[in-house]
């Protein structure tokens, strides 16, 4: 319990396991942010986090190579999927989902893309 009477971690004490009185030495961190911009400065400065990597949406050549992981090579039917996504849209882990819920039926996965685009808000372009 904080001084306000409520429960949970204040930055403060946050701040003191990352790098002060409580902090250790030899440990890795990892962070995960969907949106790093509401992050409290003191938090991500530089000296406290000493990386950064952004987990960007799908490019194409992505697309390709994660249907093709999935399907082996198809015939053509792996370009046509990936020309009917516009890059940049849907992250690798929608895709993935995408591709389990039709394991079995690569002609599902590539001609349900409307569903695809839906289930993230897109439209197609």
């Amino acid at each position: 319990t904080n001084q306000n009477g409520k429960e949970g971690v204040t930055l403060a004490a946050l701040l003191n396991v990352l790098d002060g009185v409580l902090a250790r030495e030899g440990r890795l961190l990892v962070m995960t942010a969907n949106d790093i911009t509401k992050l409290p400065s003191a938090l991500i400065r530089s000296g406290r986090i000493d990386m950064r990597v952004e987990f960007s949406n799908a490019q194409s050549f992505q697309i390709a190579q994660m249907f093709k992981m999935f399907y082996g090579e198809q015939n053509g039917l792996g370009s046509s999927f990936v020309r009917s996504l516009p890059e940049g849209v849907l992250s690798m882990a929608t895709l993935q989902e995408h591709f389990l819920r039709h394991r079995d039926d690569v002609q599902g996965a590539a001609g349900s893309v409307e569903e695809l685009l839906a289930s993230v808000g897109s439209v197609k372009e």
